[in-house]
């Protein structure tokens, strides 16, 4: 019983931190690109192309019939990088004070 509630906490923790980072992520690469740039779903990080084993190469998705994108996977990176980089700037910011 035990290992079926550390299991459901881990994923309902990773579900919060990759929501919370693709959405830091989107809002930063968005602000940054004056809205021009377009990214892809959060439901697309799982997307692979047919005929293709593993994931595509690069940080452009591309779909058919629709333009490129960023991938989900960007945006992820880009807000874990900025929650990052709060951290320690908080953490050097409380050291220096004291």
């Amino acid at each position: 019983m035990e290992w079926i509630l550390e299991i459901s906490l881990r994923i309902l923790a990773e579900l919060v931190l990759h929501g919370l980072a693709y959405g830091s992520g989107y809002a930063i690469l968005k602000i940054l690109s004056l809205g021009r740039l377009r990214i892809a779903p959060y439901l697309a990080i799982e997307e692979r192309r047919r005929g293709r084993k593993g994931r595509e190469p690069g940080i452009w998705l591309h779909r058919p019939m629709q333009a490129r994108a960023l991938k989900a996977e960007v945006a992820v990176a880009v807000g874990l990088t900025f929650w990052i980089a709060v951290l320690i700037g908080g953490g050097l910011w409380l050291a220096a004070g004291e």
